[in-house]
């Protein structure tokens, strides 16, 4: 009864920790992004502190609860591995559909990579230009390079295909007239 016991305990400590270290100081980091197309997130996952304290909770409760009605310990673990597994799931679909409800206004390189953007500042040859596009309703402006060398610049009003993004610098390409697609995106 005594591991059960230590488990309750060991989740009710996780629980109180994360009231303090959790949620707001998790992993807020300004506007840091990976130029990558995998992002980041405080999300819920199996791994969640929260969902790791309810789990150990519930199995050192459950275990203590049936081991003093005096089932054996194969039982007692079983039923406590169940119930903790059981309330786990319980507390991870609710996190989930906490953190569904959450609104973002971080824009991901996914989301940026395939748009339609507008030339702002002309891109020369050999040089760089700016560009603006929206993405979720927030105006954005990158500095932006050509993948395409005419010998005469993008000019400004003119729109572009973002190509990719490297650090800060996005990569783009002109649009002909055959790939306009009626505006910015």
């Amino acid at each position: 009864m005594s591991i059960f016991l230590t488990m309750l305990f060991i989740g009710f400590a996780l629980m109180i920790s994360s009231l303090f270290v959790d949620h707001d100081h998790g992993f807020d980091h300004g506007d840091v992004d990976v130029t990558s197309a995998h992002e980041v997130s405080d999300g819920p996952s199996w791994l969640n502190l929260k969902i790791i304290a309810v789990f150990l909770v519930a199995f050192g409760a459950m275990g203590s609860i049936v081991r003093y009605y005096g089932y054996d310990i194969m039982t007692s673990s079983l039923l406590a591995l169940a119930n903790g597994l059981a309330l786990a799931f319980c507390v991870y679909k609710i996190l989930k559909l906490f953190y569904a409800q959450q609104a973002s206004s971080h824009v991901s390189e996914a989301e940026v990579i395939g748009k339609t953007a507008l030339v702002t500042v002309a891109i020369a040859d050999f040089s760089v230009g700016e560009i603006t596009l929206i993405v979720k309703g927030s105006q954005l402006s990158y500095v932006a390079r050509s993948t395409v060398f005419t010998g005469e610049p993008i000019k400004e009003g003119s729109l572009v295909r973002i190509n990719g993004l490297t650090g800060v610098v996005a990569i783009v390409s002109p649009l002909t007239s055959k790939t306009k697609q009626g505006g910015v995106e």
